[in-house]
């Protein structure tokens, strides 16, 4: 990335920066507001930002040196992980933060760490400047390159931004609760996407349990993924890059809007210690003419390890072999997961993903016949539970579904899940990472045992437990598996809301239903006498 400015840079003089590097232009904030007090004659707090080398490149490579993984003499920053420059982590970087005053409150100055800086406040460090110094230590400290958009940034603070979150960041977990993380800020134009991955070393002293995350993500997030690294993160490159570059991960939990994942009582994510994630933030700016800020906070709430009788655990299961030709027809895709003489796993959520040629996505649990038996994830139903009355979907925004109750899934048997795409765009599309390409995956959180567990089968007041509607889709009949021992009635609408079959239970049964009338779509209700009810519709191909 060029940009085309003329700049001063000490012994080597004045520099045609075409190819200015990101720390060229944070020097050059060096120079304008800090030399004065941190040189080779007056090094305040042992820091020298002058360099005084013999040429531009040698005084450079001396600043650099004075900068980056050096520690702080400042004990209080030092005890608290800091060091000059941390790359990657402009949170624990404390040369940013004495420069940042109120800039972002994130990563303002605590007791014992000074004032901030100029002291004098004869120079005032703008705030562009300021997003240069926090851009450079995000992409990674790097020596050379300008892995940022500087016009971008300048734009922004002359007035043309939008923030992912205008009113401040979300508030913070209590000390002794858990703690914040945020990914990014990094910047998109008007009408563009991007996709970021970032290293983030946590810095546990010791094991902890996370029976809550919460994650708050702007409307023009795409989806944001949180994983943990299998071997302390000795692969990730500091710092935000578009590369995946992270074979040994397993996923903690993805979502496409702001989630407050509060796991059954009882379970935990086990994290331990210096635990190390890779966080994933995939966004499009919707905006015409502004340009979108994005970030995106997580409050990571602990307890101590051992608290929790049982791990959550979590898993995301791609089908990578999709292809959808741009003939504006319906081309679904279904994967079949079955594991032979497999455990019985007790599924707390699920969750599908598509790109923005996806119209459907489901998972049915599969019976001992290998046939598709209950739905139990509708991507086109609010919060992802099946039997809405007015399906709609939405790729930007599928829900995830978590279960009042601990679902059983035997593994022999197996659970299958299906997406469809509706692709009237200019070209075919395959698998891939950006919104232009397409995806199906799927997202399931669950545990292994229950010992220790108050596990329940109770659903909200007024639904009925375990009710469970199948094949569906179906060819020429459905069977309704109705469990509870009160009497009920069942209704079939069409799509007029005119009755077309009803039948009386006086408890549990199971009933096989077969339409005389032709029609592809129809809604059924069932309701017990005291009340309770459950409804869905019936698709019949």
């Amino acid at each position: 990335m060029k940009i085309f400015v003329l700049l001063f840079l000490g012994t080597g003089g004045l520099l045609n920066a075409q190819d200015v590097s990101a720390f060229q232009l944070v020097n050059q904030t060096f120079r304008n507001h800090c030399i004065q007090c941190h040189n080779s004659n007056s090094s305040s707090g042992g820091l020298d930002l002058r360099g005084d080398g013999s040429t531009s490149q040698d005084n450079l490579n001396r600043i650099y040196q004075n900068l980056v993984n050096v520690l702080p003499q400042n004990t209080t920053a030092r005890g608290n992980g800091n060091h000059l420059i941390h790359p990657g982590r402009p949170d624990r970087s404390f040369l940013y933060r004495k420069i940042n005053g109120t800039f972002d409150p994130d990563d303002e100055l605590t007791g014992g760490e000074g004032d901030q800086m100029p002291q004098d406040m004869s120079t005032t460090v703008s705030p562009k400047e300021k997003e240069y110094l926090r851009q450079w230590i995000l992409f990674g400290a790097q020596r050379d390159g300008l892995p940022f958009d500087t016009v971008l940034v300048s734009r922004y603070y002359a007035g043309e931004g939008l923030a992912a979150f205008p009113d401040g960041p979300p508030e913070a977990p209590w000390p002794g609760e858990g703690f914040q993380i945020k990914t990014g800020p990094f910047f998109l134009a008007p009408g563009t996407e991007d996709e970021f991955f970032q290293k983030y070393e946590t810095g546990l002293q010791e094991a902890v349990e996370v029976p809550q995350i919460k994650l708050e993500i702007s409307d023009f997030s795409h989806h944001f993924i949180m994983y943990e690294s299998t071997n302390g993160g000795i692969d990730l490159p500091d710092g935000l890059r578009r590369e995946q570059n992270h074979a040994n991960v397993n996923i903690i939990t993805g979502v496409q809007r702001t989630e407050d994942m509060v796991l059954p009582e009882g379970t935990a994510f086990h994290w331990d210690a210096h635990y190390v994630l890779d966080l994933n933030a995939h966004v499009i700016n919707y905006s015409r003419d502004k340009i979108f800020k994005a970030e995106v906070y997580l409050n990571v709430y602990t307890q101590p390890a051992g608290t929790a009788a049982q791990e959550m655990h979590a898993v995301l299961v791609p089908n990578p072999l999709i292809v959808i030709p741009n003939t504006g027809d319906t081309i679904r895709y279904q994967q079949t997961l079955r594991v032979p003489e497999g455990p019985q796993i007790f599924v707390w959520g699920v969750l599908g993903h598509t790109h923005r040629y996806g119209v459907d996505y489901k998972v049915y649990e599969l019976d001992q016949n290998g046939t598709r038996g209950a739905l139990l994830y509708d991507a086109q139903c609010a919060d992802g539970i099946p039997g809405c009355f007015s399906p709609y979907f939405d790729y930007q925004h599928i829900p995830t579904r978590f279960f009042d109750h601990l679902l059983p899934i035997r593994l022999d048997r197996g659970i299958v899940h299906t997406a469809a795409w509706v692709n009237n765009g200019p070209q075919t599309v395959r698998w891939g990472p950006t919104s232009q390409d397409e995806m199906m995956v799927l997202g399931v959180f669950y545990v292994s045992d229950t010992t220790g567990l108050h596990v329940t089968t109770s659903r909200q007041d007024g639904v009925i437990p375990g009710l469970m509607v199948y094949p569906n889709p179906a060819k020429d009949h459905v069977t309704f598996q109705i469990p509870v021992d009160e009497p009920g009635i069942l209704r079939i609408y069409d799509l007029q809301g005119r009755i077309i079959h009803q039948k009386a239970f006086q408890g549990s049964a199971n009933y096989q239903w077969f339409p005389t009338r032709s029609a592809s779509v129809m809604w059924y209700q069932y309701i017990t006498e005291s009340n309770r009810q459950f409804s869905g519709k019936l698709v019949f191909e």
